[in-house]
């Protein structure tokens, strides 16, 4: 679970840099295609903003309490 929980925390960073990419190269073609200052380029600083990091806080989150709890009552139980 840890390691498809890590595999998806990823994928999900790997997609919000490339969106940042993708955006900043449009951002160059809309300044001589349409005009200067068409449109902004994206801020890393307003990632609490993007709903990539809801989702990337809720699957460490849910990791985080799976180990707590099989830290402190399953492994318990076994023993």
């Amino acid at each position: 679970m840890t390691v498809i929980a890590l595999f998806t925390i990823m994928l999900i960073v790997v997609g919000a840099f490339t969106w940042l990419d993708y955006r900043r190269e449009e951002c160059e073609l809309t300044e001589t295609a349409v005009r200067p200052g068409f449109r902004r380029s994206p801020q890393p600083r307003n990632f609490w903003r993007w709903y990539e990091t809801w989702i990337v806080g809720f699957i460490a989150v849910s990791i985080l309490f799976m180990w707590a709890g099989a830290a402190t009552i399953v492994v318990p139980a076994i023993t």
